[in-house]
């Protein structure tokens, strides 16, 4: 997957973006401390890199908000102005990977788009323990074992504990 190649990629904000969280900080004043995506904008505007996962989760905000476009919280995450520039540095960063790949399998490569992996041979796997089979039903043990069972009566719950803690101090 072409998004795999861009984990823990950082890339530079450009200065109009940094401005526009300057502003936009500016504008709302202490006011603005209370609003969800203060502390995004007050980092996006002092950083000067970004890394890919963060433009993801400012992607999955504006793509999961409900509200208007004029809403402070809106406002506050960067509002239009940072939302198109995530859409198109994650658009250009995926789509030149994926061309990379197109490029390559064009070339005779090796398909791009499957991810080589090594499975773990039987003798690299772990060994489960396996687990005892009962040499006697449990329908054979409750009736060899419950006097109430001989007698054709239905066993209390208590009747079938005790048989289970009688088996378990004899070890059978």
């Amino acid at each position: 997957m072409a998004n795999s190649q861009l984990r823990n990629t950082y890339y530079p904000i450009p200065q109009d973006i940094a401005d526009h969280c300057k502003e936009t900080l500016d504008s709302y004043g202490e006011r603005g401390k209370r609003i969800d995506g203060y502390r995004r904008l007050y980092r996006l505007s002092q950083d000067n890199k970004i890394s890919y996962e963060a433009l993801k989760r400012i992607k999955n905000f504006f793509d999961n908000f409900k509200g208007d476009t004029s809403d402070d919280k809106y406002i506050m995450n960067g509002g239009d102005k940072l939302r198109n520039w995530v859409e198109r540095k994650l658009s250009r960063e995926r789509e030149s990977i994926y061309n990379r790949k197109r490029r390559n399998k064009m070339a005779g490569e090796e398909n791009q788009f499957i991810s080589n992996h090594e499975k773990a041979g039987p003798e690299e796997r772990p060994q489960q323990p396996t687990t005892p089979v009962p040499e006697k039903s449990a329908d054979e043990i409750l009736f060899n074992d419950n006097e109430n069972l001989k007698e054709n009566k239905k066993p209390s719950m208590r009747d079938i504990l005790n048989i289970y803690r009688k088996r378990q101090k004899n070890g059978s």
